[in-house]
């Protein structure tokens, strides 16, 4: 990727960022592909979002990414969120996922 191109996914990430701080957004890589990996999924609560709630988040990412080029994920790791909560914030993020696959 060249400086121009990491340069304008930065602004673009920013843009999003203040546009939609409402969502817990974390780049946490930006590849070579110029993939985004949006921390849709927040590890400070104590309940699982339902896909509905990360199906919404991630229609106003999709607003600046491609499908094709968006992963969800959660705002930092899961380390210290109680397991049956971890599996519980990731089966959403999967149906999700596959909703969104779905509806396209």
């Amino acid at each position: 990727m060249d400086p121009r191109q990491l340069w304008t996914t930065v602004k673009d990430a920013y843009a999003f960022h203040r546009r939609a701080w409402f969502i817990h957004f974390e780049v946490m890589y930006v590849l070579t592909a110029n993939y985004l990996s949006a921390g849709l999924i927040s590890i400070k609560t104590h309940h699982s979002e339902t896909p509905e709630d990360i199906i919404e988040r991630a229609r106003t990412c999709l607003e600046y990414r491609d499908a094709e080029r968006l992963e969800i994920s959660t705002d930092c790791g899961l380390r210290r969120v109680p397991r049956y909560l971890a599996i519980s914030k990731m089966s959403a993020a999967a149906e999700a996922a596959r909703r969104l696959q779905a509806t396209g």
